[in-house]
């Protein structure tokens, strides 16, 4: 980062030089941070859809959520009588 000399406070903008905040190995650091962070979002995403679809699969029968509820609530379970 060049802003030129420190004790030359009389100096124009012109003579101010490039500033970058992000040089050399910050900023293969920074992009490496940004990726990551972009992947691990979709990593989050992409595992709890994974995670849902099983769900719906397994509770798609109404005899196992019948069974489900019955458990959850404290009762017997009570076969369907047709």
């Amino acid at each position: 980062m060049a802003i030129g000399p420190v004790s030359n406070w009389n100096s124009g903008l012109s003579d101010v030089g490039s500033v970058a905040p992000i040089l050399g190995a910050e900023g293969l650091w920074a992009g490496a941070i940004f990726v990551f962070s972009i992947w691990f979002v979709i990593a989050c995403y992409r595992i709890g859809n994974q995670h849902e679809t099983e769900l719906s699969q397994e509770f798609s029968n109404v005899d196992i959520l019948r069974h489900l509820l019955a458990f959850m609530e404290g009762q017997e379970e009570v076969e369907r009588q047709d």
